[in-house]
């Protein structure tokens, strides 16, 4: 089975849609597969019993707040990356990067992961983060057991960390990813 359409409007089930007037966007679905093509190109399918989404060229994916900023991203050759949220920021790259183990204080990088060992650590630490203004993301992460003590996470200056200006971690294992929007930083784990 397989069905086109690419003039005028059609209802499927529960889909509507219209395509453009030269016909060269349209929705194709087949027996195994579904394409999305629009200019006359196929951008992606998703394909197979497995579900696989096939991208074609390069593509992005914007964020949800209308922005022209984006979150992730292919290659061209179907794979995805992270990008940073606006221009400027990166650090060393788009990628979180390990750090050594942190067993004291530190000050944190954009675009580091922090892996804080706390059973070497002689007491509390406190991770700094950076500006929010390089629109970075951070990731912070106790790398074993809490044995007593704490992390402390502490924005910039004035910035806050979801309202507040610091935030604490004192359980085995526990993570924390920060995003922040040029102005303060915003948990997103």
């Amino acid at each position: 089975m397989a069905y086109k359409y690419s003039v005028g409007a059609q209802t499927i089930a529960d889909l509507t849609g219209s395509a453009d007037s030269d016909g060269d966007t349209v929705i194709d679905f087949e027996e195994d597969a579904l394409h999305f093509i629009t200019n006359g190109s196929e951008r992606f399918r998703i394909s197979g019993s497995n579900g696989a989404i096939t991208f074609n060229g390069a593509f992005t994916f914007p964020v949800t707040d209308g922005s022209n900023n984006q979150v992730i991203k292919t290659n061209g050759s179907g794979q995805l990356s992270w990008t940073n949220q606006s221009a400027g920021g990166g650090g060393s790259g788009d990628a979180l990067e390990a750090t050594a183990q942190k067993t004291s204080n530190y000050t944190a990088s954009n675009w580091d992961f922090v892996l804080v060992n706390l059973v070497g650590a002689s007491g509390d630490v406190t991770i700094a983060l950076p500006a929010a203004s390089s629109d970075a993301q951070i990731a912070v992460k106790i790398a074993g057991v809490a044995n007593g003590k704490t992390v402390t996470v502490d924005g910039n200056s004035s910035e806050t960390i979801d309202g507040a200006a610091t935030k604490i971690m004192d359980s085995d294992y526990e993570s924390m990813h920060l995003i922040s929007d040029g102005s303060n930083w915003w948990r997103i784990s």
